[in-house]
């Protein structure tokens, strides 16, 4: 099964749109290990507070493999998946904090202050959105690969 152009162009942007975001929220995070553990702390997760430290440290190393795999066109199938999987964690961690009405700061891009874009309702938003993005783009791979055998 041969992909339409429309097809291949939604997976050209879809790729670039999640490894951009992916790689400049990880790097980013990469220069504020302190505010990203805070940031994680704001939503009262109840996880020790060594496992918010390990996830302070290692999330924007995964965030900045999925977008480069995604960027540079590798592991495309995994690397959408993992994507998928980053962006519903983020959508369950903001929508329990909204729905609990906590004070969240986001870090969604470290200590970087994108104004009222780092609010948690427009985080949830951008978060549902490359949610959406990454499913329809790890689908489609899905699709990809079994038809190609």
């Amino acid at each position: 099964m041969t992909s339409s152009p429309f097809q291949l162009r939604f997976r050209i942007v879809a790729r670039w749109i999640l490894g951009v975001v992916f790689l400049l929220a990880g790097i980013v995070k990469l220069t504020a290990p302190v505010a990203v553990y805070a940031g994680l702390g704001s939503y009262q997760l109840g996880l020790p507070d060594t496992i918010v430290r390990l996830i302070a440290v290692v999330l924007p190393w995964l965030e900045i493999a999925t977008g480069a795999l995604l960027i540079f066109n590798r592991w495309v199938e995994t690397a959408s998946g993992l994507a998928a999987l980053l962006a519903a964690t983020f959508v369950v961690a903001l929508g329990q904090g909204i729905a609990r009405e906590l004070s969240l700061n986001c870090a969604c891009f470290g200590a970087v202050d994108l104004g009222w874009f780092s609010q948690p309702v427009p985080a949830l938003g951008r978060a549902m959105l490359l949610l959406v993005l990454a499913v329809s783009l790890a689908a489609g791979e899905w699709r990809r690969t079994q038809s190609s055998g």
